[in-house]
């Protein structure tokens, strides 16, 4: 751009004959006269060497304040002012030398100088004029003018200036401001810092400069700097900083805060706006900006961008260093303008960016480095060669959502010359024609996320190893391959695609898992490889010749779909496992060489094509491979085989159960419910069992005449109903009605043969027994319940409706007492199965069948009742029950399995050993008698367990799964109120805990009445 200052500058040239026409005015004088010292000294009207040569003063002048005023000007043929130190408030002119003269000064000054120039202005005239000089420390505010007008002028020229406040125009030919040690300038929006002259500089100075700067510092002459130091600081720009080599140049470190209306510019040819032999930070919100053909606009060993939301733009480079640390805004710009240019030019670059990073004439770079970190890019970075270049090193980026692109129809847009490490979630796209997205010597290891584009005319990635993990897109949009590797390892969940080539070529080693698209040329392989293959797809792999072509040896695992006029080829020796849909579309569906090659056909396998083996010895697996514990029917297709003299193998490994084979279909049972049929039983009965135990276990007169447990007493009155005595047998004692009821539950776990199930059982009976002797006790009863078994995954479930009767006797004798029930009924039962069946819509079938039974079950039981003292009974017990089942065959509906299962006897025994604790308490008009037990029970199948079936229909027999005995724990608690003399209610429950990995809770309940 054209670099112009922000105020109407008087050019110094202009200025040459002013002070001697002024000198034509009527003479004044300075009062008092010098030399004076610690003085106010006033001076009015034209003053001319007063001192000699001097317009004012002497160089032993000290401690005057110096007041001229309005109008005034004060000439000297040396200088205007002479003093050693001192102040100086000058509200009219102060002049030094004329046109002739080599070295005049305006102010000399042998100390410390506080100037306040408010008027016309402090100028020095000759070839080497100065206008303010001083050894010490300057402190000026200016709203005037401060000039030096000869070729070699300085304006102010201190050990120290302190330019607090600058409202008006510095301007020397050669330095503005010449310095020492430091330089602060505070230019407010009126302000201005100049110089005019070749190889000048507004401010200089070998220490550190200090600037707030609202309007202009300018020195854009040949070879001029406008701000040059051992170390700056920019505290705030919001003007313009304006260099003809260079805006700042610092030996040293380098601050700079430049704000939204700042400028830092360079002018001339390879200048730099800002430059640093050591290191530069920078923030910016407006321009930085080389103007001009090989100009850089931030140069040093060390560059930090701490933040840019506005322009850093050059011809050569945008930001050049060894090591650039760049942060670039949603706004913000850095740019090469230059042909071969480079925004980011770094031995190491460090880039976080979210507006434009740009190169985009020939053979521009965007980022050029040796190391290239882009830690995060959602704004756009583009080259016209490449877009992020590293020619000797690695390249790290990720770019969460940005751009990445080179424009040249054969560019690169990321380079590395070792290895790339891409994360990417945005777009990164190399030159339409022979370009490549993403190109590495070495490694390149990419994770494209899904949404993430990588694209290349010629190659969407290439790297001597290719380390892919796509869930968006890779490509190849004009020629040649989407992935282009020695070796690659891919993990594919988006799509791989080649407009004009293979989508993946890899001439040493392809390890593959797809689980997306990939999709070559209508022309060419989708996957080709030199070398050998690993390939795991559960996606698609279509392509109009080859889906994989492998020339050497492959191992391929397929659940997806590969197609292809060939959908496979392998020229070495082959391994491949289908559960998917390889198709040739030419009629070959896989294409395999004289090598031993081996094929497994799995579940689901669909082949549309012959198989050429091409001979060798060649094997063929069929693996019905089941993986569920749930009943199924698989069946496998053979496809057409050719060329092929090997053998042919049915698996059926991966299920540990009952299984049948006919031809190349497999079925598979899940026993579990027959399983648990005879425990079903078991627990059913048990349950009915458990209400007559709450009888018999109550109706004796006990030890000591205690009263009994859950039974209305035997010996209370039975009210209205008591009949005179007769004999013992004929003597009418009161009949006990009993209506009692239970449920429960027990959970079996899964176990190598059976899946866990849960059985649930409740019923109900009534009931009603007498004495026909003091000891011995007779009844009777009947009832109805439910059973259920449902196994786990929904698999089956069995409902069972049962109706039984029976009959129970308790005989005494002392403490001692023995105990015989008999109980039988019916079961009506409907099953359900799920069956899963691959040829099945919707890949499962319901199993159902209906199926009757019957069941008996005595019982016997010794006990021994003991008074242990303090109202408690000790009743230790054993109990032997037997349970025979028979349940009727019957055939299943509803599933190509076609099960049958022929009619079975069960027959169970269960023994137990208890101990009962229980104790009476009694009070008016009542009774509450409460217990608790434990003990030990084992269970055993006896006679034949096994189950003849029909399955798929061939003859299945199998023993019944399950442990033939196992033992555990039992234990319980109960209570039985007695509310008036002939009524009780009582509940009771009791946990059982076996060996067989089962575990039984159950609950009971009723009433009894004694009439």
């Amino acid at each position: 751009m054209t670099v112009s200052p922000r105020v109407l500058r008087i050019p110094v040239s202009a200025l040459l004959l002013a002070p001697w026409i002024m000198t034509e005015r009527a003479e004044a004088a300075c009062t008092p006269p010098s030399p004076v010292n610690d003085a106010v000294v006033t001076c009015s009207g034209t003053v001319t060497n007063a001192n000699g040569t001097i317009g004012y003063g002497s160089a032993t002048d000290t401690g005057n304040t110096i007041n001229v005023t309005s109008g005034t000007f004060l000439n000297g043929t040396t200088s205007g002012v002479t003093l050693n130190r001192g102040a100086i408030n000058n509200a009219g002119a102060i002049l030094g030398g004329t046109a002739a003269s080599n070295d005049a000064t305006g102010i000399a000054a042998g100390g410390d100088l506080d100037l306040k120039n408010t008027g016309d202005r402090v100028q020095a005239a000759g070839t080497n004029g100065i206008a303010i000089s001083s050894s010490g420390t300057v402190n000026i505010e200016n709203a005037a003018g401060i000039f030096a007008i000869g070729t070699g002028g300085i304006a102010i020229q201190a050990n120290i200036v302190n330019l607090a406040t600058n409202s008006g125009q510095v301007d020397g030919l050669r330095f503005g401001i010449f310095a020492t040690t430091s330089v602060v300038v505070n230019n407010t929006s009126s302000g201005s810092v100049f110089a005019d002259g070749t190889n000048g500089a507004a401010i200089t100075t070998s220490g550190s400069v200090l600037i707030n700067n609202a309007n202009s510092v300018f020195a854009t002459s040949s070879g001029s700097v406008a701000i040059r130091a051992g170390t700056v600081t920019v505290a705030s720009n919001t003007g313009t900083i304006a260099g003809g080599l260079a805006g700042i140049s610092s030996a040293g470190a380098a601050t700079i805060n430049n704000g939204a209306s700042g400028e830092i510019e360079s002018t001339l040819a390879n200048s730099v706006a800002i430059s640093s032999g050591s290191a530069v930070t920078v923030a910016n919100a407006g321009e930085v900006i080389g103007n001009a053909v090989g100009s850089r606009g931030i140069a040093a060993n060390t560059v930090v961008v701490s933040s840019n939301s506005g322009r850093i733009e050059a011809g050569a480079q945008g930001v050049f260093a060894n090591t650039a640390t760049v942060t670039n805004g949603s706004g913000g710009t850095i740019q090469a303008l230059d042909q071969n240019g480079s925004a980011v030019n770094a031995l190491i670059a460090n880039v976080s960016n979210a507006g434009q990073i740009l190169a985009l004439n020939g053979g521009g770079f965007a980022i050029l480095a040796g190391t290239v970190n882009v830690t995060a890019n959602t704004g756009t970075i583009s080259g016209e060669f490449n877009a992020i270049r590293s020619p000797s090193g690695s390249v790290t980026v990720n770019n969460n959502g940005g751009t990445i692109q080179s424009t040249n129809f054969n560019s690169t847009a990321v380079f590395a010359k070792t290895d790339a490490t891409i994360v990417n979630a945005g777009t990164i796209k190399g030159g339409a024609g022979g370009g490549i997205g993403i190109r590495a010597d070495g490694t390149a290891t990419v994770d494209n996320a899904a949404g993430g584009l990588i694209s290349g005319g010629q190659f969407g990635i290439s790297a001597v190893d290719v380390k892919l993990n796509n869930a968006g897109i890779v490509e190849s949009s004009f020629a040649a391959a989407g992935v282009d590797a020695r070796t690659a390892e891919i993990t594919n969940s988006g799509m791989i695609r080649a407009n004009d080539g293979a989508a993946i070529q890899a001439f040493d080693a392809l390890t593959l898992s797809n689980s997306g698209t990939i999709t070559g040329a209508p022309a060419a392989e989708a996957i080709s490889v030199r070398g050998t293959a690993a390939i795991n797809n559960a996606g698609i792999i279509s392509t109009g010749v080859r889906g994989v072509s492998v020339d050497g040896a492959a191992t391929i695992v397929n659940s997806g779909s590969i197609s292809g006029e060939t959908g496979v080829q392998v020229r070495g020796g082959a391994e491949i496992a289908n559960s998917g849909t390889i198709t040739g579309t030419g009629g070959t569906a896989i294409k395999l060489s004289a090598n031993a090659d081996t094929l497994t056909l799995r579940p689901g396998s669909k082949i549309n094509g012959v198989v050429d083996f091409g001979f060798g010895n060649d094997v063929v697996n069929v693996d019905f491979g089941v993986r569920s514990r749930v009943s199924s029917l698989t069946t496998i297709d053979l496809p057409t085989f050719i060329n092929f003299d090997g053998t042919i193998n049915t698996i059926t490994s991966g299920f540990n159960g009952p299984s049948v084979v006919s031809g190349t279909t497999l079925a598979t049972l899940d026993p579990t419910a027959l399983a648990q049929t005879d425990r079903t039983l078991m627990d059913f009965t048990g349950g009915v069992s458990s209400l007559v135990q709450g009888r018999l276990s109550g109706a004796g007169s006990g030890a000591n005449n205690m009263m009994a447990m859950a039974f209305a007493p035997d010996t209370a009155q039975a009210g209205p109903f008591t009949k005179a005595p007769k004999s013992l047998w004929t003597d009418p004692a009161p009949i006990t009605v009993w209506a009692n009821s239970f449920g429960g539950q027990r959970i079996q776990d899964e176990t190598a043969a059976t899946l866990r199930a849960t059985s649930t059982a409740w019923g109900g009976a009534i009931g009603l027994d007498r004495k026909v002797q003091p000891n011995w006790l007779v009844g009777a009863f009947l009832g109805g319940g439910q059973g259920g078994l449902s196994v786990d995954l929904n698999s089956q479930s069995v409902d069972t409706v049962y109706v039984f009767a029976g009959a129970y006797s308790r005989f005494e004798w002392a403490a001692q007492f023995f105990d015989f029930t008999l109980q039988g009924g019916n079961a009506d039962n409907k099953s359900r199965r799920l069956v899963l069946n691959n040829a099945a819509v919707g890949g499962m079938e319901t199993a159902t069948a209906s199926y009757s039974g019957w069941y008996i079950s005595p019982e016997l039981a010794y006990g021994y009742k003991l008074d242990i003292g303090n109202g408690y009974l000790l009743t230790p017990t054993v109990r032997l029950r037997y349970v025979a089942g028979r349940f009727d065959g019957y055939s299943e509906a509803g599933s190509a399995q076609g099960l049958s299962v022929g009619s079975r006897t069960l027959q169970d025994l269960e023994e137990r050993g208890e101990v009962d604790l229980s104790r009476v308490t009694r009070f008016d008009g009542g009774a509450l008698t409460a217990n608790v037990h434990g003990g030990v029970i084992a269970l055993q199948r006896v006679g034949d367990t096994g189950i003849n079936t029909v399955l798929l229909g061939q003859n299945l027999s199998f023993d019944t799964p399950g442990s033939r005995s196992t033992i555990g724990a039992v234990a319980g608690f109960g209570l039985d109120y007695r509310t008036t003399r002939n009524v009780s209610v009582f509940g009771a429950v009791e946990g059982m805990v076996m060996f067989d990995q089962s575990r039984t809770g159950t609950a009971k309940g009723g009433l009894r009445v004694a009439f």
